[in-house]
Order: C-alpha cells, then structure tokens, then sequence
C-alpha cells in the first residue's frame, strides 16, 4: 500500500509539471527519486518510506498549526483535516 502511495504522489508530481509545460522522461525521474532517496538516507539515516506524519502524531504533544489551500490540488485539505483529526 505504502509503495503504491509513493507512486501516485510521484506520478501527480510528474503530472503537475507537465501541466505546466515541463517534459522530462520518466527514467529521468525515476532516478532523482532514487538519488534523493539515497542522499536522505546517507545523511539523515533514515528511509522517506518511513516517513508516515498521519501514524506519529498521536505522539506530538507540541501545539501545531495546520494550513491547507482550499484550491491546492497537490496536497490536499483532506490530508491536514485527517492529521488533525487524529
């Protein structure tokens, strides 16, 4: 499910380029995701594959401010509302 997420932001990233006029081939993009996956985990030391905000917040115990674009088609309300829901 995780793998099948990434995909799809990726791929709406890919999309929202295009729709803005920028052609770039999808090997190219598959290997920028692996670089900057591979640079965060050298030097971070930790997999953005792990990253999961919605799983972890049950432990923040420090007050936050959520901001969502009502016309953002990119990252959407729903994604902040389920963060503070939670």
């Amino acid at each position: 499910m995780r793998a099948r997420v990434d995909r799809c932001l990726r791929l709406r990233q890919v999309d929202k380029g295009r729709e803005q006029g920028l052609t770039v081939p999808g090997f190219v993009v598959s290997i920028a995701i692996s670089f900057i996956k591979g640079t965060v985990k050298s030097r971070a030391g930790f997999s953005l594959k792990d990253i999961s905000p919605i799983k972890r917040v049950d432990m923040c115990f420090i007050p936050a401010l959520f901001v969502a674009g009502k016309d953002d088609d990119f990252i959407l309300p729903k994604h902040s509302e389920a963060i503070h829901a939670r």
